[in-house]
C-alpha cells in the first residue's frame, strides 16, 4: 500500500511539474506596456508579476490556485484600487487570461 501511494504520488507531482514549466516567462499583450513575468519550479508556479517601464510600475500577483493545466491568480493595484483574478491557461503558443472582477473579458498573451 505504502508503495502504490509513493508511485501515485510521484505520477502526480511529475505530470504537475511539466504542466507548471509550460507557463514560466516573459509574456506580453500587443496593446500594453506591462510585461507579465511568471516565475515557476519543478512543482509549482511560485510568483508572478507585471512591469511596466513606461508607467514605472510593479504590480505582484498572489497565487490562489493550482492545477495541472492552469493557476488563478488575485491582483490588486493599490494605487487605483483595481483588483480582478485571473485565469491562466496556455492554448497552444499562447497565455489565455480570463479576468473577473473590477474588469471582465479574456486577453491573449505571447511569450517573449
Amino acid at each position: 500500500m505504502k508503495n502504490l501511494f509513493l508511485t501515485l504520488s510521484f505520477i502526480f507531482i511529475s505530470l504537475l511539474s511539466y504542466s507548471q514549466e509550460q507557463f514560466e516567462g516573459m509574456w506580453v499583450e500587443e496593446d500594453s506596456s506591462y510585461i507579465n513575468i511568471i516565475l515557476s519550479s519543478k512543482y509549482a508556479i511560485i510568483k508572478v508579476f507585471n512591469f511596466s517601464f513606461a508607467e514605472n510600475n510593479v504590480i505582484e500577483e498572489n497565487i490562489i490556485k493550482q492545477t495541472k493545466d492552469s493557476f488563478i491568480t488575485e491582483l490588486h493595484n493599490k494605487t487605483n484600487g483595481y483588483k480582478v483574478n485571473i485565469e491562466y491557461k496556455i492554448n497552444g503558443e499562447n497565455l489565455i487570461c480570463k479576468y473577473t472582477g473590477d474588469y471582465t473579458g479574456t486577453t491573449i498573451l505571447t511569450k517573449l
